[in-house]
């Protein structure tokens, strides 16, 4: 037995059960889970002068358990300890 996907010219070839086949698409859409970890992207260890902005954003990737981005959380970020410092001040 041989059928065929008309819209894509594929076919599917296996013994004759008299069942029938059919060819349907589907769209999907993954919906990620709340927040669960945060990861620096971009702009870490840079160093500026005090109450001027730096010269790269902060750029964090906030995901879900399985990787999946969740937009919309708010991320802050603070110095390491002894890492903030304004040396000459």
């Amino acid at each position: 037995m041989q059928l065929t996907d008309r819209r894509r010219g594929e076919g599917l070839s296996g013994p004759s059960t008299g069942a029938s086949v059919i060819f349907e698409s589907f769209t999907a859409t993954a919906i990620a889970g709340p927040a669960e970890v945060v990861t620096a992207r971009a702009g870490n260890g840079q160093s500026g002068e005090p109450l001027l902005p730096l010269a790269s954003p902060l750029t964090a990737y906030v995901a879900a358990r399985y990787g999946n981005a969740v937009a919309g959380v708010p991320v802050t970020s603070e110095p390491a300890p002894d890492n903030g410092s304004a040396p000459g001040r």
